[in-house]
């Protein structure tokens, strides 16, 4: 019995007739747990340790984007065919990209939010779920692409 299998069956039960692809079911498992760490992170930071918001958020959505970067490239997306170094530094160069808007967003997004007297823990989430969403195509459509990985001459 696979992850999807028990997934597809229980979308069945509610009434759900279509098909959840593997790739999609492993993006979310992914995703959840780089969601658990961003989350107890900023919070931990946040509200234990009274960092400020400049800090913590980038801070879990690094620790996080390193779980996630491993996780994406094995497991979900199983682009171990690009292993060149070369790949990887692409890769990683693109993935570093994302932190940065990732974080920029969040950041005002949360600060945004809390101006309007809406807790930045509730913030967060919210800020995690519009990233998780538009971060599915990058890593799909330019991360971890299969075919014809464009890569610039370095040498």
């Amino acid at each position: 019995m696979t992850l999807n299998s028990v997934v597809n069956d229980c979308l069945k039960f509610f009434g759900f007739r279509g098909r959840i692809s593997d790739k999609f079911i492993r993006y979310v498992v992914t995703g959840f747990t780089a969601f658990l760490v961003d989350y107890s992170t900023f919070l931990s930071l946040y509200y234990l340790a009274h960092v400020p918001l400049q800090v913590s958020v980038p801070t879990g959505i690094v620790l996080a984007t390193i779980i996630n970067f491993v996780m994406n490239k094995l497991w979900t997306f199983k682009a171990t065919k690009q292993t060149s170094s070369h790949h990887v530094v692409i890769q990683l160069c693109l993935y570093g990209l994302l932190v940065i808007i990732n974080s920029v967003f969040s950041y005002y997004f949360i600060h945004y939010l809390s101006d309007i007297h809406i807790s930045p823990s509730v913030g967060k989430i919210v800020a995690i779920a519009f990233c998780a969403i538009w971060n599915y195509f990058f890593y799909k459509l330019a991360i971890f692409r299969k075919s014809n990985f464009p890569l610039p001459n370095l040498s």
